[in-house]
């Protein structure tokens, strides 16, 4: 009698498979998986992955990202919260890239969507 193999992590098979196929770019899976799980927002795999690749601080990408290029980096004045580029409120501002909004020093101030405060 033949006995069934466990497909590697990034592949999968449903019941009665006599092989194993590759998760599709944006997706991945774990060892013995029967599916594959799309990727979370902020993250990418290309085919046959097994974890998905989060995205740089301050960047974001929708789920199912298939590589790196869908990161796209926050503007100044923005930043990642929820899983999308945020514009930062008055009062605060920040630089391309950022992952969060800063608070201007005393004494100065800004509008919302601010690079600098003033």
């Amino acid at each position: 009698s033949g006995s069934c193999t466990q497909c590697t992590a990034g592949k999968f098979a449903v019941a009665g498979s006599t092989v194993c196929t590759s998760c599709s770019a944006g997706s991945f899976s774990v060892a013995g998986s029967s599916t594959c799980s799309q990727c979370g927002v902020n993250s990418y795999a290309g085919a046959g992955a097994s974890v998905c690749t989060n995205c740089a601080a301050g960047a974001t990408a929708p789920a199912g990202s298939t590589a790196s290029g869908s990161c796209t980096v926050c503007p100044a004045g923005s930043a990642v919260q929820t899983g999308t580029c945020t514009q930062c409120t008055a009062g605060t501002f920040s630089l391309a890239g950022s992952s969060t909004c800063g608070n201007c020093a005393a004494n100065t101030f800004s509008a919302a969507g601010a690079s600098t405060c003033g």
